[in-house]
């Protein structure tokens, strides 16, 4: 029997950071999940954060859990999205939909 793992990849954006947050982004958010990576954008204020997980109900709860708190790093308020790829998403994108909690998923098999 053939098993496939199937690995839903999450992304969010962060904004209202201060300037040399990464080590404390790092380590707030790794709380939540299998961070697969964080990129902060230099003198922005914002920041990409990528999660793994392996399930549409895994990625659900864990959208749950980060849009829905209120997460404060280095004295910041910080604001949680769903990071949207540049273009939007069409139909040859990836995506898996999540009827119930209502994000998309980026979806890739592995």
């Amino acid at each position: 029997m053939i098993v496939s793992k199937t690995v839903f990849k999450s992304k969010y954006w962060l904004g209202g950071l201060n300037l040399g947050t990464l080590d404390s982004l790092r380590a707030y958010f790794d709380c939540f999940g299998d961070l697969e990576e964080v990129l902060v954008k230099e003198g922005k204020g914002f920041a990409f954060l990528t999660f793994v997980t392996h399930s549409p109900q895994e990625s659900a709860d864990l959208s749950e859990n980060i849009l829905n708190a209120s997460h404060q790093i280095d004295g910041n308020f910080i604001t949680a999205q769903v990071a949207i790829p540049k273009g939007q998403v069409s139909a040859a994108t990836p995506f898996v939909y999540c009827p119930e909690c209502g994000h998309c998923f980026q979806a890739s098999n592995q």
